[in-house]
């Protein structure tokens, strides 16, 4: 079992496994969509520094739980995830968006 830690660092959230990889949302920008089931924020994520994955969207589902969809191209989605990554990112978006719109108010 991976144990996770997140951080705020220079604005920017940080996630660290004990794997040692850092995981960073490089950018956050908040959507005014305030439906169930919308987009709340695009999000830019940089998994290692190999790899950064940019429009990301970050999507309130209709039960209040968050989850993050890589982009598309076409009907095709760019990525996807296992389901360990897929919450490591969504608690990471999730906690860079509450920031970002903390910081607005």
């Amino acid at each position: 079992m991976t144990t996770t830690t997140c951080r705020l660092s220079g604005g920017r959230a940080v996630v660290r496994d004990n794997q040692e990889r850092d995981m960073k949302i490089l950018y956050t920008h908040p959507t005014r969509e305030t439906g169930q089931r919308d987009c709340v924020a695009f999000v830019d994520v940089e998994l290692n520094d190999d790899i950064r994955l940019y429009g990301l969207r970050l999507v309130r589902q209709a039960d209040g739980r968050h989850l993050l969809y890589a982009p598309q191209a076409g009907h095709r989605r760019t990525a996807t995830f296992s389901k360990p990554l897929a919450e490591q990112l969504t608690a990471l978006a999730l906690e860079a968006f509450e920031a970002v719109r903390h910081d607005q108010r």
